[in-house]
């Protein structure tokens, strides 16, 4: 009887032993099955992550809207090793630091991003730790009224950075203010006649103005001069000889007030051969503003224009010169016939421009100028209107 109970346990031992087996072998293969296909996702992660990081965003974008087995943890692993792999590359100066920044911006607004992770690593740049300073820094300039550095600040500051939406309501501020402080200034220069000066304020401030106030400061500096330039008497001085003003060569745009430069009507044309610009200025003798200003193209080396004090002669609409094969638009002659403000060339057609060469030497002696701006001087500049060319 012990006998046989015996052979039963050692049966029941070996039994028990292919059950035990077997279940070892399952196990087995799940392990080998689910650690191949853990090695195989994070591997698929790794590579999503290279797309973004090559930016391939098309490539990207494409997978995982169409694969719909992603998770939102996958995206995030996939972020976080875009983070990881871009500050490692920064640390090893594979990438410079605006690269970086730039790097981790693009993916700010894409879905599953941890917004913390990604300011977490920003702070490692000493750049994004800059703008962070400078948002306290540039609230302390403007409550000292200098908008300009202010505005500056606030500019540099990067979207990411937690004070960039109350930024650009900053520069906003900033911009206003500082259209109206150059608004009043401008106003103050236009009461005393000082358009240049005017125009210079508001070309220094023009980066800080947004472009409508920048057009209507503008127009309100043209409205200005061209009122006082309207309102000037025709004429200032009867019968100027060009013999009675020898000072011609010595007269510049800075000095033209300080040389006694006359002239017959309220206007005076000066060609600054150097420069290749014709300047248009009104008023009187000692008290000329400057109206307009023209880039233009005076005589090559040997086809000279000449240099001295003229006055404005005849005009026409049109002429062609055989000699050249080209004509040229709303002439203005101011020695003879010969020298004359003009159109750059046309064809004998008078329609299609043959040269728009436009500040520097070209012409064979005459002033060329755009067909707008020739126009204005044929229509506005009176006889007898002094031109001074050096």
């Amino acid at each position: 009887m012990y006998l046989n109970k015996l052979k039963n346990f050692i049966k029941n031992i070996f039994e028990n032993c292919n059950y035990i087996v077997c279940i070892f072998a399952i196990l087995m293969c799940t392990s080998i099955i689910y650690i191949s296909t853990i090695t195989n996702h994070k591997k698929y992660i790794s590579d999503l992550s290279q797309l973004l990081y090559k930016n391939n965003l098309s490539a990207f974008n494409s997978i995982i809207v169409s694969d719909k087995k992603l998770t939102s943890s996958d995206l995030i692993d996939i972020y976080n090793h875009y983070i990881r792999k871009n500050y490692i590359d920064f640390t090893n100066n594979k990438i410079d630091e605006n690269t970086y920044i730039n790097n981790l911006k693009r993916i700010k607004d894409l879905k599953s991003v941890s917004k913390d992770t990604l300011v977490s690593y920003l702070l490692k740049s000493k750049e994004y730790q800059k703008s962070q300073l400078d948002y306290s820094k540039a609230i302390t300039l403007m409550d000292n009224k200098n908008y300009k550095a202010a505005f500056d600040l606030l500019s540099s500051i990067t979207d990411l950075s937690d004070d960039y939406d109350k930024a650009k309501k900053k520069i906003s501020d900033c911009s206003r203010l500082l259209k109206d402080e150059t608004s009043k200034n401008i106003i103050e220069l236009c009461n005393k006649n000082s358009f240049d000066d005017a125009e210079k304020s508001l070309n220094e401030n023009k980066k800080y103005i947004n472009t409508n106030d920048y057009n209507d400061l503008q127009n309100s500096i043209n409205k200005s001069k061209e009122a006082y330039f309207k309102s000037l008497p025709d004429y200032n001085s009867i019968n100027v000889s060009i013999k009675d003003f020898a000072n011609a060569s010595s007269v510049t745009v800075d000095n033209i007030n300080k040389m006694d430069v006359p002239s017959e009507t309220k206007y005076v044309i000066y060609v600054s051969t150097a420069k290749q610009t014709t300047y248009v200025f009104c008023g009187k003798k000692n008290s000329w503003i400057k109206y307009k200003e023209f880039k233009c193209s005076t005589g090559i080396a040997d086809s000279a224009t000449p240099k001295g004090f003229f006055k404005v002669g005849m005009k026409g609409t049109w002429f062609f010169s055989p000699k050249y094969g080209q004509g040229g638009k709303y002439w203005t002659s101011f020695k003879g016939n010969n020298y004359l403000f003009h159109s750059v060339p046309y064809d004998s057609s008078a329609t299609k421009i043959l040269d728009n060469t436009l500040g520097t030497a070209a012409s064979h002696g005459c002033i060329r100028l755009a067909t707008e701006d020739s126009k204005f001087i044929h229509d506005v500049m009176p006889a007898g209107t002094s031109v001074i060319i050096n």
